[in-house]
């Protein structure tokens, strides 16, 4: 467990600096490594607003990753308990949250198995909402070989 509770502050202060630190923001997925810890990032980005939207971190040979939505939320206390919901045409993936405070974000995480339904949602789109209000719109239109590797890479062990 202690494993995933530095994925998830880690993957909360990366996904948060990466904007910042890129001259030409990407727009759609990017799947990203840290070859130190092999460490894999499966990141939707929003050129338009030179933000993160949501991220996946997974270490190959884990099935469970974790799950990180950056949203604008207000009035949301810190550590408070979520309902993370990814879903598309009849198929809706539950996600044990919490929500902390990031920069001007309010970041929604929880960990997930890296497999169906979540692998078919990835690769198709899907809506995220939390506590029942849709936050969030994606597909897999800008980047499905992305998805794919990602897919792969965090099987392997």
């Amino acid at each position: 467990m202690r494993r995933f509770a530095v994925a998830l502050g880690f993957l909360a202060l990366s996904l948060a600096s990466l904007p910042a630190l890129a001259q030409d923001i990407p727009d759609g997925w990017v799947l990203e490594e840290d070859a130190a810890s092999t460490t894999y990032y499966l990141v939707h980005y929003d050129a338009a607003n030179k933000d993160v939207d949501i991220g996946i971190t997974c270490n190959p040979g884990y099935k469970d990753v974790v799950l990180a939505f950056y949203s604008h939320l207000t009035g949301k206390p810190e550590q408070a308990k979520l309902d993370l919901v990814l879903s598309h045409e009849g198929t809706t993936l539950p996600i044990d949250a919490t929500g902390n405070t990031l920069d001007d974000h309010f970041v929604v995480e929880g960990i997930v198995a890296f497999e169906d339904p979540l692998n078919a949602l990835l690769r198709d789109r899907f809506t995220v909402s939390v506590d029942g209000e849709e936050l969030g719109h994606f597909t897999a239109k800008s980047g499905p070989e992305v998805i794919d590797k990602a897919i792969q890479a965090c099987r392997e062990p």
